[in-house]
């Protein structure tokens, strides 16, 4: 997901959606329209044409955005709790 105030900071238009797709939040179902950002860069991995969700999270939120399955099914993800160990190899 990302807010809808990034969307337009970086081109993309959530007044022209892709689709729309239903959520659950904690606050109810939303129906919220995806965008398809040219271009994300995180934790030294790029990928283009990634389809988002733009969803404005609470102010008091401390993220951005969420990264959803449709990205990270493209890695391999060790994730170990206990150790404070996330491991994400491309």
């Amino acid at each position: 997901t990302v807010r809808t105030e990034t969307a337009l900071a970086i081109g993309c238009d959530p007044s022209k959606p892709l689709r729309r797709i239903e959520m659950i939040t904690a606050s109810g179902i939303e129906y919220v329209p995806t965008i398809k950002i040219p271009k994300i860069q995180f934790w030294g991995f790029e990928l283009k044409n990634v389809e988002a969700a733009c969803l404005n999270l609470p102010p008091q939120s401390a993220v951005a955005g969420l990264l959803g399955l449709n990205v990270l099914k493209k890695f391999d993800i060790l994730l170990a709790f206990r150790r404070k160990i996330l491991e994400i190899n491309g």
